[in-house]
């Protein structure tokens, strides 16, 4: 199963479309998509929003563009969290095999 690389954005985004009522068809042509799969990898976790998307999605979630930004930092603070842990255990595993 693919990871949710961008829990907190991608869960005001995905909350912000459905409360809405708009399909992920109808989010793709409003923001320039050919078909609503960049959207289903979006409300996923699997990919993100463009920044050029930000202030749609903010003003869609009903929240500040401030919040969206701080929504896209957790998630970058998360995934290198992430790298680093994945980098240790590798060293470790390095280090163990020699």
């Amino acid at each position: 199963m693919p990871i949710n690389r961008f829990p907190n954005s991608s869960k005001i985004a995905r909350e912000a479309r459905k409360r809405s009522g708009m399909t992920l068809y109808r989010l793709g042509d409003k923001l320039g998509y050919k078909n609503g799969q960049f959207i289903s990898n979006c409300d996923r976790g699997l990919c993100a929003y463009p920044p050029k998307h930000f202030e749609y999605i903010a003003e869609l979630a009903g929240i500040t563009l401030d919040e969206v930004i701080e929504a896209r930092v957790a998630d970058k603070r998360l995934q290198i969290q992430i790298d680093l842990m994945d980098a240790k255990k590798k060293k470790e595993l390095d280090e163990a095999q020699n």
